[in-house]
């Protein structure tokens, strides 16, 4: 049965290569939409996921960073830092604003930090540095070269103008960036010298995320502290629901779209086969063993095309990586998994619809044919 399938397949190459390379790029679609997708809000909650915090403490009631305003006096701070168990604790500042060079602007989330506390600065970047000094900021080195601006220049962010020290990377995605000034500058610009916007917790190794959490809304009045877990997932519902529910829908008809593809091409494949059919029927083949190498043939299709879209989709990500960094394809284990159990399983459809028709086959009407 196996070599039957597998000749079947592969005996006449032009038909494989364009069977297949229908199949691997109706399947590429709805990696790709997926990936879009995923890839999006990933960057819209990178700095959650990046900082390292476990803990994310605003005022009571907000319980995102996306289109809230969050204030704590700062000497919350020091409140939480004696909750038990607590082993670090940063305040930021945060605002929704623009980095602009002349006439041209790019919005983004300014995010004051102390440059001491590094971690709740950029993460990662790729040209100068994030130790800045008095009117100097970080900025996307993507967004900056949108804007022209290299190290060195000047930029305005909330209103002041500020040297670009260093260029940022994986802070950018399709709504807006990250821009990281030093947390003096950001207070004195706004007046919030006795304000934070959020602090960021870290804990003593051992204690977990969820019980850091508890006790320090048990201990501290007037605060929400959520887990990075719970805080960045809180981010992309509310991403989700706004910015990105038009690439749900279209991920969604991608999907429908990418099956039904699968589903005729897998049909029309075993249709064509339906003469060699009869004549293995009449050579003494049973329906049930007919059955099995039509099924086995639409799945040797499907893994084909799957290998091939997974590895179109790879090469499809480090190309939007290089050329549009800002909306980037990141391929999960869930969509994959999608993927292959859609495929397989309209697969299957697709070639039990012909079996009626080999049921019927005379195997007469074959050789006289």
């Amino acid at each position: 049965m196996v070599s039957v399938a597998r000749r079947n397949l592969f005996r006449e190459k032009p038909r494989l290569l364009i069977s297949m390379g229908g199949l691997a790029f109706s399947l590429l679609l709805i990696l790709a939409l997926d990936g879009l997708v995923a890839g999006s809000l990933a960057q819209l909650t990178a700095y959650i996921r990046n900082t390292g915090a476990d803990v994310y403490v605003a005022q009571p009631g907000v319980r995102t960073m996306h289109m809230s305003a969050s204030a704590l006096p700062i000497s919350k701070v020091e409140e939480v830092r004696r909750v038990e168990g607590v082993a670090r604790v940063e305040p930021i500042l945060y605002a929704s604003n623009a980095v602009a060079v002349g006439d041209n602007r790019s919005i983004a989330y300014v995010i004051g930090f102390d440059p001491r506390e590094s971690k709740s600065g950029p993460w990662r970047v790729k040209g100068g540095s994030a130790d800045l000094g008095r009117g100097e900021a970080v900025v996307d080195g993507a967004t900056a070269g949108k804007l022209g601006v290299e190290l060195g220049d000047d930029v305005l962010i909330l209103g002041a103008t500020f040297r670009v020290r260093g260029l940022s990377v994986e802070t950018s995605n399709f709504v807006n960036s990250l821009a990281f000034i030093r947390l003096d500058d950001f207070a004195a610009l706004r007046g919030q010298s006795d304000t934070a916007s959020y602090l960021l917790v870290w804990l003593v190794e051992g204690l977990s995320a969820e019980e850091g959490a508890r006790r320090i809304n048990a201990v501290v009045d007037d605060v929400g502290a959520l887990t990075s877990t719970e805080f960045a997932s809180e981010e992309g519902r509310v991403v989700r629901d706004m910015s990105a529910e038009i690439m749900v829908i279209m991920s969604a008809i991608g999907f429908l779209i990418g099956l039904a593809a699968v589903g005729l091409t897998v049909y029309t494949a075993t249709l064509a086969k339906l003469q060699e059919y009869g004549m293995l029927k009449a050579l003494g083949a049973s329906n049930t063993w007919l059955y099995r190498v039509v099924f086995e043939q639409a799945l040797w299709s499907v893994a084909i095309g799957v290998a091939a879209s997974i590895a179109l989709a790879f090469v499809l990500s480090a190309l939007f990586a290089v050329v549009v960094p800002d909306v980037p394809i990141r391929l999960e284990l869930e969509s994959v998994t999608k993927v292959i159990l859609g495929a397989a399983a309209i697969a299957i459809f697709a070639a039990s619809v012909p079996i009626t028709q080999i049921a019927r086959l005379d195997p007469v009407a074959v050789f006289r044919r």
